[in-house]
C-alpha cells in the first residue's frame, strides 16, 4: 500500500520541501520545513506536532497537515533619568511585530527633556518606535536653568551666595544686602 503526506502553511508562512509525496507503507518521508513570514514564529502542526523541521516515519495512513504560525509579540521597557514621565500610545503590556507607538517625554517642573537613549536614540519629542524586537528606551531629563537679576533702589547693593551666572531649578540663594 502506498500513502500521500500532504503538508501545507498556514496563513503568514511557507513550506519548504516536497509535498503532497507519496510513501509506501512502513517508509519515512522526507523533511519538511515550516518558515514563518517575517515577524511570526512557527507555533505546532494541525496534528500537535511540534517538530520542524518534520519527518514523518514509519507512515501507515494518509497524512494531512497545517503548520501554524503565530506573530511575534514584544515588550518596551522605559525608564528616566532625572525627573519626568514617559507616555506610551498605546501602553501596552506588549506589542505585535510591526506596531507603531508613540512616545512622549513629559518632564517635571523645572526640568527639561533632554534626548532618548537606549534602544532608540535622538531628541524628537515625541518619538515614535516601531516594534521588530525587544526594547528598552530612557528619557533623560535635565534641571532647567535660571538666571537671577538683582535691582536695587538707592545706594548699596547686594551680595548672593552662591555667585554664578545661572542656577538650577530648586537652588537656594542668600541674598545680603551691603549698605555702602
Amino acid at each position: 500500500a502506498t500513502y500521500i503526506l500532504t503538508y501545507n502553511a498556514g496563513a503568514n508562512g511557507i513550506i519548504s520541501g516536497t509535498s503532497p509525496q507519496t510513501v509506501n507503507h512502513g517508509d519515512n518521508g522526507s523533511a519538511v520545513t515550516a518558515i514563518p513570514n517575517t515577524g511570526y514564529h512557527f507555533v505546532d502542526w494541525s496534528d500537535g506536532s511540534t517538530a520542524n523541521p518534520r519527518t514523518d516515519s514509519n507512515v501507515t495512513a494518509n497524512i494531512s497537515v497545517t503548520a501554524n504560525f503565530a506573530i511575534n509579540k514584544y515588550t518596551l521597557t522605559t525608564n528616566t533619568e532625572g525627573s519626568g514621565s514617559i507616555s506610551k500610545n498605546p501602553n501596552q503590556s506588549n506589542y505585535n511585530h510591526g506596531t507603531i507607538i508613540q512616545l512622549i517625554a513629559e518632564p517635571a517642573n523645572g526640568w527639561n527633556f533632554s534626548r532618548w537613549s537606549g534602544d532608540i536614540s535622538g531628541s524628537e519629542n515625541p518619538i515614535s518606535v516601531t516594534m521588530n524586537n525587544n526594547n528598552t528606551v530612557t528619557a533623560v531629563f535635565i534641571q532647567s536653568a535660571f538666571t537671577l537679576t538683582i535691582n536695587v533702589t538707592g545706594s548699596g547693593s547686594v551680595s548672593r551666595l552662591p555667585d554664578q551666572a545661572s542656577y538650577n531649578s530648586g537652588t537656594l540663594v542668600q541674598l545680603t544686602p551691603i549698605h555702602t
